[in-house]
């Protein structure tokens, strides 16, 4: 953004010269304003009363033991079997949503509102906790033609297109039949294994704890849990008022074609609500600045564009510029919505306080709002390196950085060749054995902690005793002693 190039064809060379410093001063002193506005609001989007809220519910849900067979003790984490997964239900799960009135209270009654529930003693439980699964059907996979006189059921891994929509089970309850991610009003769940659709087979667990018991052991003794599951999921909802927070919490059970669980869990916090006392006042006055600033911004972009053509767009502050002005203008979309959908959702919450209310949407616009705003104040900071463009040594780094431009191209392909290759190699090699070559994606990551020290050579070794050894030196003398060399070699010092 420059104020001087809107007036520069209508000076003289005195006038412009004054121009050039007030400007740029005035240019200095609108985005110094602008930055500190836009630190501001990001700085209020988290904290560390969000952190401990998390920590203690992962502490309640994931990190607590139970026993099982033979008085061993695991955690959520640990769990592989199935009869595991339903002793955490009843012993861990229930357990920690109705630690504050009790397990199996006799006093409890069957419409007693949720608004009365709370988790430790501080988080108001909103709504009925959710046990919902995923089932694929039986012909979701082929058999070989050797094997099909001694299998006659198939269930292969999970797809939106091979989900199993039948009803199935002892009778035709919500556990029992299906439902549509239009009925259940859920998004779609990204998992360990795959990315889930939005409906299922589910359960609200009753309010009455004695009957939320005889629920669980209703759907364990039913074989609730088929060979076709591949999904089976715990989702609530939790409110803080003393801070103003929302927790939403998802204990993932994903159960492959392979047999066993893997276990994953999704603990969002988040600040739903913006403006409830006075001290958000002062935040609401930035927010304002910020779009009336965000507002004046385009308006300058859009002459200077107009003033200057396609030339425009060979600054990369121009660019950088524009970015910011998209982004700011998502971020605006996404705080709208969030806010007209949570006062709907609050309404809905006060009229059924028994019913199981969603907030996957407004964790979704809340995530990419925080998204949007923190890559834009990013690019605020960012912008800084084009007013200390005059300092001398931002010039030599820039003089530097074009100088060696050609070199670090060629250096980049050359690294990216050989990176990919023994990425590749190592997925090939030791994916089958070892978690840190799981898939192609942790196989990139896990090369990439290795450039930096981070490595476990004995899983290595373990996953391929001959191969191992091998590609790890050799790996290690590409990419330190031949292409770092190289690079030493391009660019002596003198």
């Amino acid at each position: 953004m420059s104020f001087l190039q809107l007036f520069r064809k209508t000076k003289s060379n005195k006038q412009y010269d004054e121009l050039t410093i007030k400007s740029t001063l005035l240019e200095l002193l609108f985005f110094i304003v602008f930055l500190a506005v836009i630190s501001i609001i990001t700085l209020d989007m988290s904290g560390t009363s969000m952190f401990y809220m998390s920590s203690m519910i992962k502490k309640l849900f994931i990190e607590r033991p139970f026993e099982v067979d033979n008085d061993v003790e695991i955690t959520f984490g640990d769990i592989c079997l199935i009869d595991d997964y339903w002793v955490y239900v009843n012993n861990v799960f229930l357990s920690g949503i109705y630690a504050d009135v009790g397990r199996c209270d006799k006093d409890a009654r069957t419409n007693m509102e949720y608004q009365k529930f709370t988790v430790l003693k501080e988080n108001l439980l909103m709504g009925p906790p959710r046990l919902k699964q995923l089932k694929v059907r039986n012909d979701s996979c082929i058999i070989d033609e050797i094997f099909k006189r001694n299998f006659r059921e198939c269930y292969g891994s999970y797809q939106h297109s091979l989900e199993d929509t039948l009803p199935f089970g002892p009778n035709n309850g919500t556990p029992w039949t299906y439902h549509t991610s239009e009925e259940l009003k859920d998004m779609f769940l990204y998992g360990n294994l795959h990315i889930y659709a939005g409906g299922g087979y589910y359960l609200d667990i009753s309010a009455d704890s004695c009957k939320s018991e005889s629920q669980i052991k209703e759907l364990q003794d039913g074989g609730w849990i088929t060979r076709g599951t591949r999904l089976v999921l715990l989702e609530f909802s939790l409110f803080n008022t003393n801070q103003n927070l929302f927790c939403i919490v998802k204990l993932i059970a994903e159960i492959p074609a392979t047999g066993g669980i893997k276990t994953s869990f999704s603990i969002r916090t988040l600040k739903l609500l913006t403006f409830v006392n006075s001290q958000n006042y002062f935040l609401m006055i930035c927010e304002i600045t910020f779009l009336i600033m965000v507002c004046w911004y385009t308006m300058v972009e859009i002459l200077e564009l107009y003033s200057e053509s396609w030339s425009y767009f060979k600054s990369v502050w121009n660019i950088v510029d524009m970015l910011i002005i998209l982004i700011s203008f998502g971020s605006f979309a996404f705080s709208v919505y969030r806010l007209k959908y949570i006062e709907h959702k609050f309404d809905e919450y006060m009229k059924f306080p028994n019913k199981y209310i969603s907030l996957d949407v407004l964790a979704f616009c809340e995530e990419q709002y925080n998204n949007f705003i923190a890559i834009c104040v990013f690019l605020v900071w960012i912008k800084i390196f084009k007013y200390v463009s005059f300092n001398k040594t931002m010039q030599q780094f820039c003089t530097t950085l074009k100088r060696c431009a050609t070199d670090l191209l060629g250096f980049g392909f050359m690294f990216f060749v050989a990176f990919i290759a023994y990425a590749q190699l190592g997925y090939i090699l030791f994916g089958t054995e070892n978690e840190n070559f799981r898939t192609f994606r942790d196989s990139l990551f896990t090369l990439l902690r290795t450039i930096l020290g981070d490595f476990d050579y004995l899983a290595i070794e373990q996953a391929n005793r001959i191969l191992g050894p091998i590609f790890f030196i050799t790996y290690i003398f590409i990419m330190f002693f031949v292409l770092l060399a190289s690079v030493a070699t391009n660019f002596p010092i003198e």
